[in-house]
């Protein structure tokens, strides 16, 4: 897993839950926002958050994917945020756009593969797949759906 994403669970864990719980999360443990790390890192750190937080997985994935699409990917890619008229039209273009400059440009990213389908004029659908996501699932006792449907 990109190191971005750790560094976002950080930034989540502090605004959540506050620096002395985010030290104890993350253990002492730095990951560098330019290397990858082991999927299980990630698995392991959302499932103490999830604990501290008293969240289900699914509800702390939920919760940390809105935090980092809204703080740390607007941070990081504001040309696209600012070519996106909305949401809607943001997560359309996210594969394209975003996973696709991940994967040319940083050497062994793997972010998710995601096939986003309107779903009329405020909705899309979302069918997401990756390898830490068939881990958090089987690793994690959810009945959240594998398909997520978002609306504006």
């Amino acid at each position: 897993m990109h190191g971005i994403i750790f560094a976002s669970l950080h930034d989540y864990a502090r605004d959540r839950l506050g620096k002395e719980a985010t030290d104890e999360i993350f253990a002492g443990r730095n990951y560098a926002m330019s290397e990858t790390h082991p999927d299980q890192a990630l698995m392991d750190l959302l499932a103490r958050t999830a604990h501290r937080r008293g969240l289900r997985i699914d509800e702390l994935l939920h919760d940390f994917g809105a935090f980092t699409a809204q703080h740390t990917f607007a941070r990081l890619y504001p040309a696209f945020f600012e070519i996106a008229a909305d949401t809607r039209t943001f997560l359309l273009g996210v594969e394209n756009r975003i996973h696709e400059l991940v994967r040319a440009t940083i050497p062994d990213a793997k972010p998710p593969a995601l096939v986003v389908r309107s779903q009329g004029d405020n909705a899309v659908h979302i069918d997401y797949s990756s390898p830490a996501a068939s881990a958090a699932s089987s690793k994690a006792s959810s009945t959240a759906p594998p398909a997520t449907t978002a609306t504006r």
